[in-house]
């Protein structure tokens, strides 16, 4: 075996196969790790724009409607303008986005105590598992009630309380990343 000395390095051309793996190792690590936090990063921007667009929708919804909610519909709500620019489908004005999906919100009139309509609903649909837990455990209670995939999880309408907390929210959202989640207003 020959001595390492400086003019045998200065000698060697190229890379072992050693240093080249060890180069792609670390190549791979810091993908990974970028890779992770694009999807993290992405996942609570997409939470943060559905909280603010389902408050905004709220809110027009009852200025716009004033305590009569059964003839809201996503047509009304479209053509007065009232919805956030993200949640508008070109081209239609009976479809609503989601952060998650092109055809993803509903709107139903709802009865919270008296009749049918002085209440009203927004449904988003097609939520992933991990989505449907963070977005509802975030609004859950700033809504008279909250249902994840049909199953009440909050609800303080007059005459009921109902709060199953975060571990009721996460046994609902279970739904094979396809669940829906809805809110209901006075």
């Amino acid at each position: 075996m020959k001595k390492m000395t400086l003019a045998n390095l200065k000698r060697q051309k190229g890379a072992t196969l050693l240093e080249i793996t060890l180069v792609i190792a670390l190549i791979s690590v810091i993908t990974l790790g970028a890779l992770s936090f694009y999807k993290i990063t992405s996942d609570d921007s997409r939470i943060n724009e559905a909280v603010t667009n389902l408050g905004v929708l709220t809110g027009k919804i009852q200025t716009i409607y004033r305590n009569d909610y059964t003839q809201v519909t996503i047509s009304t709500i479209v053509k007065s303008q009232a919805v956030p620019k993200s949640m508008i489908n070109s081209g239609s004005d009976t479809t609503l986005r989601t952060a998650w999906n092109s055809d993803g919100v509903r709107l139903t009139a709802e009865q919270v105590s008296s009749f049918v309509g002085d209440g009203f609903g927004i449904q988003f649909l097609s939520l992933p598992d991990s989505d449907c837990i963070k977005l509802a455990s975030i609004t859950v209670d700033k809504y008279t009630k909250l249902t994840v995939n049909g199953t009440t999880v909050f609800d303080v309408s007059p005459g009921v309380s109902v709060n199953t907390g975060v571990n009721g929210i996460s046994t609902a959202c279970s739904n094979s990343d396809n669940n829906s989640v809805k809110w209901i207003s006075r």
